[in-house]
């Protein structure tokens, strides 16, 4: 009974289960789906701008002190006490160019000048003398070559004698000479003549094998020709062809013309080469026997000489007496030569040394070399100063400069109107890659409330890179600072103001983007759709202001320039413009509809019993 029960418990559990599933399925079956419910966003009011390429200034601002562009510092080039001293050669002062500022006591330097002018004065007379003593040698040394002269007219005499004698000798040895030369060129064109027979002749073997080919050619183009002129009357060929053989048969005979007449012109060669080597032959027979005879004229000769020679001995003596007589005055005349170029030397020494007397006296004297403000003074009136010892410190009026430290990053926005083109850092061509670069520059003062702005010009580029700041230093100078001053509104431009300087390149076209439009590298940009789209950019350059994009964003592209908090990509965007028309006119709707309440009466009242709770007022 007991296991009845419990079977009995058990179906009845097992039904009560089956009847739930089949009731909870019934009704998930029955269940209709949930509806989902779209939740729209408003949109955002934004502020955008319409993308377009425009001029882009590179532009880069930095700072500096102003210095002075050229500094004077006076030094004493001579030693000596200081006896006059300008009274505007004071700190602040201003001195114009060439003004004598400082002197010397110029005494010592000038007894020195006079010492050398007495020492120079007493060269000139020693040069004076010694040119006497030449002049007077010259005139003994002219009577001795007169003496000369006569003795050596008289062995010219004596020569005159004997000159027939000896010319004839020479000229006898002379023809001889002549005639053995003129018989080795005889005996050379003989052998020449007969090289050039023989040439000749093996020249006229192959002329005439040319003229018999030529010949044998000539024939078989006439034969040619008669068969063409055969078939040209038949008409089976153009008569075109006809005249071509024609002329074919015209060329060869011409070409057979030519080999004959020149087989004739070498047989022709060949008969006046042999009467020329007949004629040789002849000549030279008749020279070896001239020759003969004038060796016979030459010995005759010889003996006439050998008495003229013992005169000529005689001669020859007395001439060398008179030599020696000149050899000894040009001798002393030499001595004078040298002795005249010492004195010189020593007159020319003399003149240097007043010349450098007059230089060191005119360095007593100190002049302001430009326009100048005294910046240091370091001399008084009556003080001993020594050679180099600073006198004064000046500085040039006419310019300044500032030096101004700029970032490498900010340098290149500069140097991005050159961008990749090759550049010149060379001293050679810095001139070249400033008016390259065409950089304009302006300086302001920092820290005034004055606005004076000072139109300055880029100089050069410092020598290197601070290692520290990572910078570079540009030099930028400004012609005439004190010019053009108003006061309280345009001070002078001195020494030590701390300034800003804007240094602009040329203009690039470009797309550009204000600082506060990019975000974290990324722009908002308002789509066709209205909605927004986060773009990443690829900056170029950027400023303080202004950035140039190559990547990211298009041209016509609308880019939004406020924060947006949340940033969703996607979200629905209305320009400000358009929101504020749209507020517009929503309240202008809202007044129109308020405006036609009050026309009622009986919305009027209406509306004052509802406004007094249900009380007439």
């Amino acid at each position: 009974m007991k296991i009845l029960g419990k079977l009995f418990n058990l179906l009845l559990l097992l039904g009560m289960i089956a009847i739930g599933v089949l009731g909870a399925r019934y009704m998930i079956q029955r269940q209709k789906p949930p509806v989902h419910e779209q939740t729209a966003m408003d949109p955002r009011p934004v502020e955008v701008m319409t993308l377009v390429r425009r001029d882009y200034t590179p532009t880069v601002v930095a700072y500096g002190d102003v210095a002075p562009q050229i500094v004077y510092e006076g030094r004493a080039e001579v030693s000596g006490r200081i006896s006059f001293l300008h009274p505007d050669l004071r700190v602040g002062g201003s001195i114009a160019a060439d003004t004598q500022v400082i002197e010397i006591n110029p005494e010592d330097y000038q007894t020195s000048l006079n010492q050398t002018q007495a020492d120079l004065s007493a060269s000139q007379s020693q040069l004076a003398q010694l040119q006497q003593e030449d002049e007077n040698t010259r005139n003994a040394l002219k009577l001795a070559l007169q003496n000369l002269k006569t003795a050596q007219q008289n062995m010219a005499n004596v020569r005159r004698k004997a000159a027939p004698i000896e010319k004839n000798t020479g000229l006898i040895q002379r023809n001889i000479n002549l005639a053995q030369q003129n018989m080795s060129i005889t005996r050379k064109n003989l052998e020449l003549a007969k090289q050039d027979l023989a040439l000749t002749r093996n020249d006229l073997g192959p002329a005439q094998s040319d003229l018999e080919l030529a010949k044998k050619n000539l024939a078989l183009v006439q034969k040619e020709m008669a068969r063409v002129r055969e078939l040209g009357k038949r008409r089976l060929i153009p008569l075109t062809q006809v005249d071509a053989q024609e002329q074919v048969v015209t060329q060869q005979q011409q070409a057979v013309s030519q080999r004959q007449l020149a087989i004739s012109q070498k047989q022709q060669a060949i008969a006046q080469k042999q009467q020329q080597i007949l004629q040789l032959e002849q000549s030279l027979v008749q020279q070896q026997q001239a020759i003969v005879q004038q060796q016979q004229q030459l010995t005759q000769q010889d003996t006439s000489v050998a008495s003229q020679d013992q005169s000529v001995l005689q001669q020859q003596q007395q001439i060398i007496q008179y030599q020696q007589t000149v050899t000894d005055l040009q001798g002393r005349l030499d001595t004078y030569a040298s002795r005249r170029a010492a004195a010189v030397a020593q007159i020319e020494r003399s003149r240097q040394q007043v010349k450098g007397q007059q230089t060191t006296l005119g360095r007593t004297l100190v002049s302001m070399p430009f326009d100048a403000r005294i910046s240091k003074v370091g001399v008084e009136q009556g003080e001993f100063v020594s050679t180099g010892s600073v006198l004064f410190e000046a500085i040039n009026t006419d310019g300044v400069e500032v030096r101004a430290e700029i970032p490498l990053r900010q340098l290149a926005a500069l140097l991005e109107p050159l961008h990749g083109q090759t550049l010149n850092f060379h001293a050679a061509g810095s001139v070249a890659l400033l008016r390259t670069l065409n950089l304009k520059a302006s300086v302001r003062l920092v820290g005034l409330e004055s606005s004076a702005i000072w139109e300055a010009e880029v100089a050069r580029f410092a020598e290197a890179v601070d290692p520290v700041r990572r910078t570079l230093g540009v030099v930028v100078t400004v012609a005439h600072p004190l010019d053009d001053t108003v006061m309280g509104e345009k001070p002078p431009l001195l020494k030590g103001m701390y300034v800003q300087v804007e240094i602009q390149a040329p203009p690039i076209p470009a797309l550009v983007l204000p600082r506060h439009a990019i975000h974290q590298g990324h722009a908002y940009v308002m789509d066709a759709e209205d909605q927004l789209e986060i773009r990443p950019l690829t900056i170029r350059l950027q400023d303080s202001r202004e950035a140039v994009i190559t990547e990211g964003v298009a041209e016509g592209e609308r880019v939004v320039l406020n924060d947006l908090i949340p940033v969703i990509p996607g979200m629905p965007l209305v320009t400000l413009a358009a929101a504020q028309a749209a507020a517009a006119a929503a309240r202008n709707a809202e007044a129109g509809q308020g405006s036609a309440a009050a026309g009622d009466p009986a919305a009027s009242g209406a509306a004052a019993t509802t406004d007094g709770q249900g009380q007439q007022p």
